[in-house]
């Protein structure tokens, strides 16, 4: 949507996605879907409201993840700390990072950290000082690491409990999908491809309400579906699945 804010780059874009002989988004959504997650009124989302008369074929191919890589540890136990990703760039400008934070649910999270104090909250791929001031000071029991290398990564998501996904608007989230594979429990935002990948193993959020992701997150601390968060993106969502169907597509 960024493009739109320059005639030039929007006009590339619109006769690119025009003229394309097959689009193919990862999620349905991203082509003609409803956003009514964080909104008074439902929100159309997708290319087919933002550019007309798109002649080649519409195929949805959903993203893949790596099951050997994005695996559990055995010698890690989960612990009460609920893990997410949101990545706000250190060089914009105030009104873009704060823009940011929020399509990212920064402020919703942080608030729901202060109704569970006795909870780790570790928020990955952002430091204090790309944060908007609105959302300074953190509550004590808010973790930011910044950016890390994806071994890192995949080391909270080993020893955290829960990932939290808790953005305004979505496509098809990776970061879900490869904490899910890790054995997290997911509580997500309702927004575009975020409950596809949850399905049943986890809880799926109507409103960024911190009440109601606090009890959601809650309930998530206790839960033992994260095997079945895992087979769920193994099934689903296999990478090699991926391969073969664009292989299929690129050259029929």
């Amino acid at each position: 949507y960024g493009v739109y804010g320059s005639p030039l780059r929007r006009f590339c874009v619109r006769y690119a996605i025009r003229n394309a002989t097959a689009l193919l988004p990862v999620h349905e959504s991203l082509y003609d879907g409803i956003n009514s997650y964080a909104f008074d009124s439902p929100r159309k989302t997708g290319v087919k409201s933002l550019v007309p008369n798109i002649r080649g074929s519409i195929v949805t191919l959903y993203n893949g993840f790596d099951a050997e890589f994005w695996a559990p540890d055995s010698s890690l136990s989960k612990e009460p700390i609920v893990v997410t990703v949101a990545t706000v760039p250190h060089m914009s400008s105030l009104a873009a990072r704060t823009r940011m934070a929020r399509l990212k649910g920064l402020h919703t999270l942080t608030e729901t950290a202060r109704l569970l104090p006795e909870t780790t909250f570790v928020v990955i791929g952002v430091d204090a000082p790309a944060l908007p001031s609105d959302l300074l000071p953190l509550p004590d029991n808010v973790v930011l690491t910044g950016r890390l290398a994806l071994d890192e990564v995949r080391t909270w998501y080993r020893r955290a409990h829960v990932y939290a996904h808790p953005s305004l608007t979505e496509g098809m989230p990776n970061a879900v999908a490869e904490a899910m594979l890790c054995e997290c429990i997911p509580v997500g935002s309702n927004a575009n491809g975020t409950p596809t990948l949850i399905g049943e193993t986890g809880f799926i959020l109507q409103h960024p309400d911190p009440t109601e992701w606090a009890e959601a997150i809650q309930s998530a601390l206790i839960s033992e579906a994260g095997p079945s968060a895992r087979r769920r993106i193994i099934e689903h969502f296999n990478i090699n699945n991926r391969c073969t169907r664009l292989a299929e597509i690129v050259r029929p």
